[in-house]
């Protein structure tokens, strides 16, 4: 794990700083696999990814002057695509230590020649031990990243890419892996975003019943050591795709971070328990970070609308709006 944070510390040193944490997709692969091709699914709305290949060759001869072992794959912002091939060599007749690189060649396919193409001698010590491999990609660059028990950045390709595209991964020859990790960081505005209007929102809350709505913030008793209210919100709850939960919908009032927040965006979800007016509670704070646990909502009387936070010792309400008051 320590591998991987660094490794993702390096592509974040490219991006502006942001409080959202990234998120870790572990890939059911790993033993043996041999002349294949992997498929690393896109993510929406990423900002900034990382792959890593942790393997090793189990057989080493095959190691001998070879070329091509291990080419990623990816489509830029243009539909061009990129590769990145792989190859780690001994330039001897033998396994001799000093002898062994790694190679890297990338290229596109609007290129008659690579981009970049390098044989570096310093990253791999030990032949018979794990290699891992990664690519780093923000909106404008490649980093490609390598090493065993520590990692080294030893090239960068600049170019107009996409961290949400699929990556292809082409295994020549015969490989064990032991992990195939992706770790991305994703542009949260985009991903909370509905598309809705103000209007199209207050409109959509007359058609169902409760707890959809809209609900203005009435007051709040937070703990200002653990956490601190945003702003004095104005909510609308509608009927989410995954039916029974719904859809709470930012409309204003944001005081914290308000740039980043428009009319539309989600800022929470809440999830029907087996309790009358009780819900289990999605929530997007300020920054834009889930609280996914041990927070919970409740109606009562039908006007009250309460979101409580119990680890954070803090609770927001909200009174619900008739159609005068809207």
């Amino acid at each position: 794990m320590k591998r991987f944070i660094l490794v993702f510390i390096a592509i974040n040193a490219l991006l502006t700083v942001s409080a959202i944490e990234p998120q870790r997709i572990y890939h059911a692969v790993a033993g043996a696999v041999q002349d294949t091709v992997l498929t690393i699914p896109a993510i929406p709305n990423s900002i900034s990814s990382v792959l890593e290949l942790r393997m090793e060759f189990p057989d080493r001869r095959f190691l001998r002057k070879q070329s091509g072992n291990i080419v990623f794959s990816w489509r830029d912002c243009n539909n061009r695509l990129w590769t990145a091939d792989f190859a780690l060599s001994t330039s001897g007749t033998d396994e001799i230590l000093d002898n062994t690189y790694l190679s890297l060649r990338v290229n596109s396919d609007e290129n008659e020649v690579p981009v970049s193409e390098n044989k570096y001698y310093d990253i791999v010590t030990d032949i018979n031990s794990e290699i891992s491999l990664c690519l780093g990609m923000t909106g404008n660059e490649i980093v490609f990243i390598a090493g065993q028990n520590t990692l080294k950045a030893f090239e960068t390709v600049c170019g107009c890419f996409n961290p949400a595209s699929p990556i292809e991964i082409k295994i020549s020859g015969k490989i064990e892996i032991s992990s195939l990790v992706t770790e991305f960081q994703k542009d949260m505005k985009g991903e909370l975003s509905t598309g809705l209007n103000r209007e199209e929102i207050i409109n959509m809350t007359g058609n169902y019943p409760q707890p959809a709505g809209i609900w203005k913030a009435l007051d709040r008793d937070t703990d200002s050591r653990q956490a601190l209210a945003g702003g004095r919100y104005t909510l609308a709850i509608v009927p989410a795709e995954d039916k029974p939960a719904f859809d709470i919908i930012y409309i204003d009032g944001a005081e914290v971070n308000s740039d980043e927040w428009n009319a539309g965006m989600r800022k929470g979800k809440l999830i029907p328990t087996p309790f009358k007016d009780h819900y289990d509670l999605i929530w997007y704070d300020s920054q834009m970070e889930p609280i996914e646990y041990d927070a919970t909502a409740s109606v009562e009387q039908n006007v009250i609308l309460t979101l409580s936070f119990p680890l954070l010792k803090s609770t927001l309400r909200f009174v619900r709006q008739t159609q005068d008051s809207r």
